[in-house]
């Protein structure tokens, strides 16, 4: 049996790590192995050495997103525990990318979207396929409005997918007609 006290900082740091009514903690204490105390300004972690040494990662990560200043969600929980092998994770997510007028800073939220904004500002083009809802034509936006302003491009040009819908369903079935198909819809759009 191990014991390992964390200290994550002051009051408002605790409350953004444990969430309204304990909430985080709940998650927390659900998904970790190890006993979970948290009396005043300290966060007591018990039990087996690996089960501790999980439960640390996981804290550190969430202080070290707390004491910046970043809003614990549960996404940010989840995205902690499926990372708590990993270290330094949270220090990676920390550069602003943009700060809105109000002051709002703009921040890659996990690992995914910092190599995505990473090959935005190093390449010309940069294209990523993944799961909606990720946060990929937002950070492109972002980063679009961040060139504009630096004086990096001219202009913005939106455009929407090449390949509609149904042909690229219908292409699916056959690989071999995908280039055409993509051909096709490419100039067919084109303005000549």
């Amino acid at each position: 049996m191990e014991e390992l006290i964390l200290y994550p900082g002051g009051q408002e740091e605790i409350e953004n790590i444990l969430g309204q009514r304990d909430s985080h903690l709940l998650l927390l204490e659900k998904k970790l192995p190890a006993e979970i105390l948290v009396r005043g300004d300290e966060i007591r972690l018990k039990g087996e050495h690996d089960d501790v040494e999980r439960a640390r990662r996981v804290f550190e990560h969430l202080i070290t997103l707390s004491k910046a200043k970043v809003e614990i969600t549960v996404n940010a929980i989840n995205y902690a525990l499926s990372l708590a092998g990993d270290t330094n994770v949270a220090e990676q997510l920390l550069d602003t990318v943009y700060t809105t007028p109000r002051g709002k800073g703009i921040k890659p939220r996990t690992l995914g979207q910092k190599k995505y904004v990473t090959a935005i500002q190093k390449d010309d083009i940069a294209g990523l396929h993944t799961a909606a809802g990720t946060g990929k034509t937002y950070l492109a936006v972002v980063m679009a409005v961040l060139a504009l302003k630096r004086k990096s491009v001219q202009r913005i040009i939106l455009t929407r997918p090449a390949v509609e819908a149904r042909n690229w369903l219908f292409a699916r079935r056959s690989r071999t007609r995908l280039i055409p198909i993509c051909a096709r819809s490419m100039t067919a759009s084109m303005i000549f």
